[in-house]
């Protein structure tokens, strides 16, 4: 039997209230990895090209409000532009 199955198996025979706290469980891990993502995504610069392509612009700004300067928190990127 793979772990998974074992796991499966684990679940199945659960009562209503533990499956209740394994599925809040889950959903709170799956909340937490997104924000990682995002946070990730913020600092690497992808999400301000995702947004500027999106909105079918040349020219972005992101402001990073969690800096302690905010002229520090202040990202400048261009969507087929040469820089």
């Amino acid at each position: 039997m793979s772990r998974v199955s074992e796991i499966r198996a684990a679940i199945e025979a659960l009562g209503e209230d533990e499956y209740a706290q394994l599925r809040q469980w889950f959903s709170e891990r799956d909340w937490q990895r997104w924000d990682e993502e995002t946070e990730a995504d913020s600092a690497s610069g992808k999400q301000i090209q995702s947004h500027i392509r999106l909105a079918e612009r040349k020219l972005g700004y992101w402001l990073n409000c969690g800096e302690a300067l905010m002229k520090d928190g202040i990202t400048r990127a261009v969507n087929g532009l040469e820089e």
